[in-house]
């Protein structure tokens, strides 16, 4: 295993040299002090400051930025719509079996932690990956904690692997190692170095034998974490599969679900069984599995959409018990058992779009064997009162062997505590967000406007958990949390805004429009959807990509499945479209519109990829409101065939930074232009610091995507120019953090903290920035302090305020 201690060095405002501050990142004090420099009795101080000297750029050295996390931690709607939420999605909760620790992985948001049963939740900080799974805490030792995660993005060097994986705690969280690499052949290769990691089980019998599934085979210790083993559950095929879902149960026994099945071993995992010839076996894919309380070869799974049931030991899966609704989307489903007091009967609980749980009967004496058994017939009962849709997991009071309460139900909308704590009647939840959620949401649209000396609106739609409004998002270093407006549920896409107005794309509706186009007053007051579209085309759905923009006051563009369109009063009755056509290009699906004046008259620009930054690249296109010009492709760099990010100088639309992908080596690089594509300079550095001096692949092979997707992404998530001052750029990356020029690229700075976060670090991490919004002026005449509120993909939206004399 490899330790990463919490006494490495951080300092976050090196601009160049970012190999030497990765070798700082990745040393322990002792050894920088072995250092010759210091041996002639430079300071520590001293180097630094002799790092800042040697850099190109000195003013870099003298840039102070703090963050602030200003996400709201409850919904003011939650008792009207529980479907709007704060918390983003949670995975899978854990607990010690006092439940006075409660930790939470939540699907972008890395690792939290609850002291207080579940009321409210901290960041842990020492966790750094951000795509988390599962976590665990040993039964017998509460200091013990196993989690998973999706891979990092971290590159295999001499001095850095991947944090992901499994995780092992022996400080309740403090600190943090990982089980060493697979050592079987992978059904992907690029898995062996890139590790995910799925569901956790500890035997209950033994707390030192642990199982894990992988994307790579079955882990599994046998001495609490220290020395693993990885298993192939399906050796037939000579690579390993993918383990999502496993249950070890005593007697040895342990059972999983991969892409190849259900297995069953008898021996901890040495030898497995498959099914027999003729039977019905189970669907491989995302799932779970369950075990009934008093009968081991009873098992209950479920794949996709569908509930099973096997009553010989997984030798056969022909029992397919009814659902209890028929709109199941089966993106994460689970099912649990729960054993009640009586001593035949145990609760299944089934949850997909919604919890259900039925009561099931176990034989007196059990069968053995099971050929006698009788499947359950389930008469389902909704338990989803008061929590949002689409869930995740469920926990249960550890300290009962019998009748245990649910205790925190996890789901789209973060977690959720039940009102109703002791037996009987806790079994009929009344669920209720806690007093702080997690702040793990995944922003998909964002905006913000001035409305007063500083103080801005601030506006965002997340993904399943609504859109957010706030008029009093303040400027400066005291920064109150805003009072968010929580409007609507559901997935909000891309947001555009002016001091007095407010359009967002709101769904999921049903045909034929399934995301709509809203118009709103400020802070998401009145309003409703707009009186007429200019054709039938749709708006993307789950992405991240900007569909609508402002043009100038009450002008607005938009961009549907068939052209861009805009208007120059959104407020008209009915509305006057004017149509620009889409330009003709490779991979055209959604328009990531930006907008920008050149030399007088407006011009909008058309993106012809994903939307999203992880998905296919595109190219840019511009074209003037009258059209006249035509849709003018963006001339790219040498050997540069597409764009994956881009953004343009609100002010001078010559003015453009890229991301260019060079499809033959998959590989990027970053560029600016001043004169629309005709002369190109590269920007090294940023380059460098986007893949963190060699810290992250500059090309992620197996990495999550969207939901539960996995597939490649290159690193650059993000470029956004200061309409205020257009030197001023941030970038963005999907593992390694945040940059700021303030020099239109000729200096980059690292803003944010992806290389060594500890449990007290006032710098986090920011994986995946989709946007951001800057302060139009400065808060302070005697300064050249602004404010960047930076909106991400699992750390909702943060402020960060930039200071230099």
């Amino acid at each position: 295993m490899e330790t990463y201690p919490r006494n490495n060095f951080y300092y976050s405002n090196l601009p160049g040299g970012y190999e030497i501050a990765i070798k700082i990142f990745t040393m322990n004090f002792n050894s920088i002090f072995k250092w010759p420099l210091f041996k002639k009795g430079f300071s520590i101080i001293s180097i630094f400051i002799l790092l800042c000297f040697s850099l190109s750029n000195k003013i870099f050295c003298q840039i102070r930025t703090s963050w602030f996390d200003i996400n709201p931690s409850s919904s003011n709607t939650d008792n009207i719509n529980p479907n709007g939420s704060s918390g983003g999605r949670t995975n899978h909760v854990g607990a010690s079996s006092d439940i006075r620790q409660i930790y939470a992985a939540t699907e972008w948001g890395g690792l939290w932690q609850s002291f207080d049963q579940g009321l409210t939740w901290v960041k842990v900080n020492s966790f750094t990956p951000s795509a988390t799974w599962d976590v665990k805490v040993d039964p017998r030792n509460s200091k013990k904690v196993y989690a998973t995660s999706f891979f990092d993005g971290r590159a295999v060097t001499r001095i850095t692997r991947s944090r992901s994986g499994i995780s092992i705690s022996t400080d309740a969280g403090g600190t943090w190692s990982n089980a060493p690499y697979p050592t079987l052949p992978c059904a992907v290769a690029a898995r062996a170095t890139e590790p995910s990691a799925w569901q956790i089980s500890i035997n209950p019998n033994n707390t030192q034998v642990v199982f894990v599934g992988t994307n790579c085979g079955l882990a599994r210790t046998f001495d609490g974490g220290n020395i693993w083993t990885y298993v192939d559950p399906s050796p037939a095929d000579g690579s390993a599969e993918q383990i999502y879902a496993v249950v070890a149960h005593g007697d040895s026994i342990v059972d999983v679900i991969g892409d190849n099945g259900h297995f069953r071993s008898t021996n901890d995992g040495n030898t497995w069984t498959s099914i027999p010839a003729g039977a019905v076996g189970l669907a491989g894919g995302i799932g779970s599995i369950a075990v009934s309380p008093a009968e081991n070869y009873v098992l209950f799974a479920t794949v996709g959409a569908n509930i099973f049931e096997s009553d010989n030991a997984g030798q056969s899966w022909a029992t397919s018990l009814a659902a209890p609704v028929a709109n199941r989307q089966g993106r994460i489903p689970f099912v649990k058992t729960n054993q009640r007091i009586t001593s035949n009967q145990f609760d299944l609980w089934f949850g997909d779009v919604s919890v259900f749980s039925t009561t099931a009967t176990t034989p007196a004496p059990p069968a053995i064997g099971g050929a006698t058994r009788v499947p359950v017939a389930p008469s389902w009962t909704n338990m989803q009162s008061g929590a949002h849709n689409d869930v995740g997991d469920m926990l249960f009071d550890p300290r009962a062997t019998a009748d245990a309460c649910p205790l925190l139900f996890t789901n789209d909308g973060g977690i959720y505590r039940n009102l109703l704590i002791n037996s009987p009647g806790c079994e009929t939840p009344s669920w209720e967000q806690p007093n702080s959620t997690t702040h793990a949401t995944w922003v998909f649209g964002f905006d913000g406007a001035q409305n007063a000396p500083g103080q801005h609106a601030i506006y965002y739609g997340l993904q399943d958990d609504g859109s957010w409004g706030t008029v009093n998002a303040q400027e400066g270093p005291i920064n109150p949390v805003p009072n968010w407006n929580n409007n609507a549920c559901c997935d909000v896409g891309s947001d555009a805004a002016q001091s007095d107005l407010i359009l967002d794309v709101e769904g999921f509706f049903g045909p034929p429009r399934p995301f709509q186009l809203f118009r709103r007053g400020p802070n998401f007051t009145g309003g409703g959807q707009i009186p007429n579209y200019p054709s039938t085309g749709n708006f993307g759905s789950f992405i991240s990509g900007r569909e609508v923009v402002r043009i100038g006051n009450n002008a607005f563009a938009i961009a549907l499945s068939d052209a861009a369109y805009f208007t120059n009063n959104i407020n008209d009755n009915p509305i006057k479209w004017t149509t620009l056509g889409a330009p003709t290009a490779p991979n055209s699906q959604v328009g990531g519109l930006k907008v920008s004046t050149v030399g007088g008259p407006t011009s909008i620009y058309y993106y012809t990829g994903s939307g999203n930054p992880n998905g296919a690249p595109g190219q840019v296109f511009r074209t003037d409101l009258l059209g006249q010009s035509g849709w003018v492709q963006l001339p790219l760099p040498p050997n540069i065939n597409s764009v994956s990010v881009y953004d343009v100088d609100p002010a001078d639309g010559n003015k453009l930074m890229i991301s260019g992908i060079n499809q033959l080596t998959n590989t990027f690089s970053t560029w600016k232009t001043i004169d629309y594509g005709l002369n190109w300079t590269p920007m090294n550095q940023l380059d460098n610091l986007m893949v963190g001096g060699g810290v992250f692949q500059n090309l992620v092979n197996t990495g999550p995507t969207n939901f539960t997707g996995f597939g490649s992404y290159w690193q650059p998530y993000l470029f956004e120019f200061n309409p205020a001052n257009p030197n001023t750029v941030v970038a963005g990356a999907a593992d390694a953090g945040v940059f700021l020029t303030t020099d239109f690229g000729n200096n980059w700075q690292l803003i944010s903290n992806p290389i060594n976060p500890s449990s007290n670090s006032s710098v986090p991490h920011i994986a995946r920035p989709v946007a951001a919004y800057f302060s139009p002026t400065r808060f302070n005449a005697n300064t050249t302090a602004f404010d960047v509120w930076i909106a991400s993909q699992g750390a909702g939206v943060e402020k960060v305020l930039v200071e230099s004399p």
